[in-house]
């Protein structure tokens, strides 16, 4: 706590007598409190200290965020917060990754940066610089363990890890909206419904019949709060904490195939949503776009339309009302169906 620039009484004040004297108290008070010198706390000087606040012990998966903040206090002499300093950042082993290379204090001093541990387990160093001054914070990476369960800041984001060539991930089905992260003001903000439970439920259907898990990963915020199935900037709005949240889902998504490429050499990814369209059928159309569906059959058996359409016709075949199919090739309403966003474009190997 900074200093205060007065003594603070020995005992607490009496309650003033009444009568002239009084008056010649308050009087005196009302001229040391008006011009002359500023009676408040002197303005914190130059930075003259650069202190970790990240606890001693750091340790999270291999290629995942980690889970406590790296964070960093700037100080002047003394020891009061220091705010509108850069702080720089910078990865000195690991191979890990970070969110950004630099940010300013804020009114208490204090900066930050989300690290991304690297790849391999093992041991990790950061350091964090302003001007000569510098503090480092070590962590450990560890092995991910299949069955094990991560999470992110405040149980946002969950990765309970796998050893299948398979990976689910729930983007929208999450329904926590905590005060402390801002309304999204634009985007769909609906949450699709009931999709955690059937990515969860998934998951555990089929490490009951494969005798092994799929990677899962979940986020719990609602949508309001963040959507990790877009790019940052409209995903989080500008709130750092839901920033911090999209980090996460995204690393341990990363961590997930990194994990299925070497252990497995390919999988599939699949990015479980829901939709409020007014007929209920199953719409397998990612990165499909309205001008395809309007393609003949022609058109799509010349690019690769027929493989997608040919496994939602075998739904259609089962009762499972789907779209696209043979006997519905367009959609009645003339939409694109789910036509995608970050994770299918960034996670997958393409159309």
């Amino acid at each position: 706590m900074p200093p205060l620039s007065f003594r603070e009484p020995a005992r607490p004040f009496r309650a003033l007598r009444r009568g002239p004297a009084s008056l010649a108290v308050l009087g005196l008070g009302a001229l040391l409190g008006c011009g002359g010198e500023p009676s408040g706390p002197a303005s914190p000087g130059e930075p003259a200290s650069l202190v970790s606040l990240s606890p001693r012990q750091l340790a999270g998966p291999a290629g995942a965020v980690l889970p406590d903040e790296t964070a960093f206090e700037v100080r002047d002499r003394e020891g009061r917060s220091v705010s509108g300093t850069t702080v720089r950042f910078a990865i000195l082993e690991g191979d890990g990754s970070l969110s950004t290379s630099g940010a300013r204090t804020g009114e208490d001093g204090r900066a930050s940066t989300v690290w991304i541990l690297g790849p391999d387990p093992g041991p990790q160093r950061l350091r964090a610089t302003v001007g000569a001054l510098e503090a480092e914070v070590q962590a450990t990476a560890r092995e991910p363990v299949a069955g094990d369960t991560h999470a992110g800041r405040s149980q946002y984001v969950q990765y309970v890890v796998g050893d299948l060539p398979l990976v689910l991930a729930a983007p929208h089905g999450g329904g926590l909206e905590p005060s402390e992260i801002a309304d999204r003001a634009t985007g769909v903000t609906s949450q699709d419904l009931h999709t955690q439970d059937v990515a969860r439920r998934l998951a555990g259907a089929v490490a009951d019949v494969a005798g092994s898990r799929p990677h899962l990963i979940v986020s719990r915020l609602h949508r309001r709060k963040l959507d990790p199935n877009r790019e940052i900037v409209e995903a989080a709005q500008g709130d750092v904490r839901a920033e911090r949240a999209w980090w996460e889902y995204h690393a341990f998504i990363d961590a997930a195939k990194a994990a299925v490429a070497r252990d497995h050499g390919e999988g599939l990814f699949v990015d479980l949503h829901g939709h409020g369209h007014p007929i209920q059928r199953l719409e397998p159309g990612y990165l499909v776009t309205a001008e395809d569906l309007a393609r003949t059959d022609a058109q799509l058996d010349s690019k690769s339309g027929r493989k997608r359409r040919s496994g939602t016709d075998r739904c259609g075949d089962d009762a499972l009302l789907a779209d696209p199919r043979a006997v519905e090739p367009r959609r009645a309403d003339g939409g694109a169906g789910l036509s995608g966003g970050a994770e299918p474009e960034s996670t997958g190997s393409g159309r």
